[in-house]
């Protein structure tokens, strides 16, 4: 019976007559869990969902994950397979935790889609068949379900039904006809199973701010919880259905309890996708520990109404009078001063035993654990064996590799690699070094100059050395141990690299002698050029005396 419900949600969607932009199925799906603070609070019902209109759209909720999707009314040809699984990553503004509901961040979701196509609405009974000409014996119908991997509530799915000539299949694609022997045979048995209370009373397993702690409420219904189970209340959901403890007797404690689970089960997943018994697992845990608590507070209640306080923090068993609770109070302090007073006396005994030859092999062991992989477990210490060192104890003996892990060091010793090479792969381009075009003109400068730039006269500490474009510890290193001028690797002479400043005056006088000669003979082209444009319109004139005559006789 429970296989057959939908645990849907009173949340406001649709109908759309396309398909949902994904974008915006994501804002929905990381929004509702939050709504109780924005657009109220969201109820899920237990209820059926036979043979929806095209265009329909719910969230439901779907737990645990594996579960499979309830039936809905359709017969689809191509149901949900692996392979027909897509997944899209998109950015949503959105609530990520119930300590800050308020509060819209921006993250990465990924979205999950399952698609069953193919589909119709096949007769409600064998006797009363499909006509021949009925459009449902096209398989034109889709249902489309979406979640966020990721999100707060993978468990919170996005369910659209939609027709399309197509079917789902996508563009291009004609859906096909039904197969034989479709149209009189039912998806389902009709009527319906009756069950009492359907839809059912409303529970929220999101969070809200008006409501009761859902970890305290479901601590406060758990004597209730074992007592309850789905034989002896009559339910028709049953624990199975949501994958979840069974119910309590109450509706109230039932929907209290759901709301704590779905609240745990969400937190858990947030990071990863767990599987459903680490999911019951954590929610055990998170519900014994508030059981564990109440006892604690109750017990110190009652030590108090008794005049007398539990120093020891430990549970004591109720009906005891004040002087069995002093009694026992005493007793336990009593063994833990012994526990503790043992402990230091072994860790000493421990210290003192412990000569070179002990040390030795630890510091060994100590290396080679540093030599082997750092991915290894580390094995519990032995019992009798030297526990952490108290304030009281002098500090033992070491170098700094006892104080850093093996990761740090391979680390450091990278980033210190890292420096030390970055000037000589960035000296050149890799385009230059492919195209073999070093950057001659930039080595001629700083060999001129003797490593000064010629443009703003500063320094180029490591330039001489070819191959260091950039200052660091290697250009350091190699202009302090090499000393090779740029020149004399060339194989040129250091009279030619060093010019004394008359000759680079005399050099200078030269270059602008040649300047003044060449604009001379500028000039003088110029002139004749122009000499020349103007006498040209006259000769032309001379040359034709007769265009006169010729110009009267048109006029």
């Amino acid at each position: 019976m429970a296989d057959q419900l939908w645990l849907r949600a009173d949340y406001p969607i649709g109908p759309f007559s396309q398909q949902p932009v994904e974008q915006a199925i994501c804002d929905v799906l990381a929004k509702a869990p939050y709504s109780a603070w924005t657009t109220g609070d969201c109820a899920f019902r237990w209820d059926y969902i036979d043979r929806p209109a095209a265009g329909t759209a719910c969230l439901v909720l779907l737990q645990p994950q594996n579960r499979p999707i309830p039936p809905d009314g359709l017969r689809y040809l191509y149901p949900e397979a692996p392979d027909r699984r897509t997944v899209s990553q998109h950015t949503v503004t959105a609530p990520e935790s119930v300590a800050n509901p308020t509060s819209a961040t921006r993250f990465d979701v990924v979205l999950e889609c399952w698609t069953s196509t193919c589909g119709h609405l096949p007769p409600m009974t064998s006797s009363q068949p499909l006509p021949a000409g009925s459009p449902e014996l096209r398989l034109t119908r889709f249902r489309k379900r979406w979640r966020l991997v990721n999100g707060s509530q993978p468990a919170l799915w996005f369910v659209w039904w939609g027709q399309d000539e197509a079917g789902g299949l996508g563009q291009g694609q004609v859906a096909p006809n039904a197969p034989q022997g479709w149209e009189s045979a039912p998806a389902r048995q009709y009527p319906l199973a009756a069950v009492a209370k359907l839809p059912s009373p409303p529970f929220y397993p999101f969070p809200n701010p008006n409501r009761q702690n859902p970890v305290a409420a479901a601590a406060a219904a758990g004597n209730a919880t074992d007592a309850a189970s789905p034989r002896a209340t009559g339910s028709p959901y049953g624990s199975q259905a949501l994958g979840l403890m069974p119910p309590p007797a109450t509706p109230l404690a039932r929907q209290q309890q759901l709301a704590a689970l779905a609240s745990q089960a969400g937190a858990g997943l947030q990071s990863g996708n767990l599987s459903a018994l680490e999911i019951r697992q954590q929610q055990y845990q998170a519900l014994a520990a508030q059981q564990q608590q109440q006892q604690q507070q109750q017990a110190a209640m009652a030590a108090a109404a008794g005049n007398t306080a539990n120093q020891t923090g430990q549970m004591l068993p109720p009906g005891l009078t004040p002087q069995q609770i002093s009694a026992m109070q005493a007793r336990q302090i009593q063994q833990q001063q012994q526990q503790q007073a043992a402990y230091q006396a072994a860790a000493a005994a421990a210290a003192q035993g412990a000569g070179p030859a002990a040390r030795a092999g630890a510091a060994a062991g100590a290396a080679s654990s540093r030599r082997k992989s750092t991915s290894a477990t580390t094995a519990p210490a032995p019992p009798g064996a030297a526990g952490p060192p108290t304030p009281d104890e002098p500090p033992r003996p070491g170098d700094i590799l006892d104080q850093i892990s093996p990761r740090q060091l391979e680390m450091h010793r990278y980033a210190l690699q890292h420096q030390l090479l970055a000037p000589v792969f960035n000296a050149w381009p890799t385009s230059s070094i492919l195209a073999g075009e070093p950057r001659v003109r930039q080595l001629q400068e700083v060999t001129a100059t003797g490593g000064v730039s010629p443009r703003t006269g500063e320094g180029r500490n490591g330039i001489v050395v070819p191959g260091l474009a950039a200052d660091g510890p290697l250009a350091q290193l190699a202009v302090s141990a090499a000393r090779i001028p740029v020149a004399v690797a060339k194989g040129e002479e250091l009279s030619a690299v060093h010019r004394p400043v008359e000759e680079r005056r005399a050099k200078l006088e030269e270059m602008l002698r040649d300047i003044k000669e060449q604009t001379v003979k500028q000039e003088e082209w110029y002139r004749s050029q122009a000499a020349a444009f103007s006498a040209t319109p006259i000769s032309r004139a001379a040359k034709s005396p007769a265009l006169s005559p010729g110009v009267a006789m048109s006029d």
